[in-house]
């Protein structure tokens, strides 16, 4: 579970060398630089990938505080992945 980490080519490589069997959950705080967005998804789109395949969430929060992010993410989404 990433939780408003630095989404850079570098993570998007270490999750797309991942095994099929780990489920990914990938959230950002909607007030992070819709460039850096741009840049993590390019990533996946490289290797001919769509970027929101793959993942159990890739999604940005209705949030811009990077406090409310954590508890947020695991409110929503640490069903998903215990389910």
């Amino acid at each position: 579970m990433t939780i408003d980490g630095c989404l850079n080519e570098s993570l998007a490589a270490r999750l797309l060398a991942a095994p099929p069997s780990i489920r990914d959950v990938v959230t950002w705080r909607s007030s992070i630089d819709p460039h850096k967005v741009d840049v993590f998804e390019r990533a996946f789109e490289r290797r001919g990938d769509r970027p929101r395949d793959g993942f159990d969430v890739l999604a940005e929060l209705p949030t811009p505080s990077h406090d409310a992010t954590l508890p947020l993410s695991l409110k929503r989404y640490l069903p998903v992945l215990l389910h």
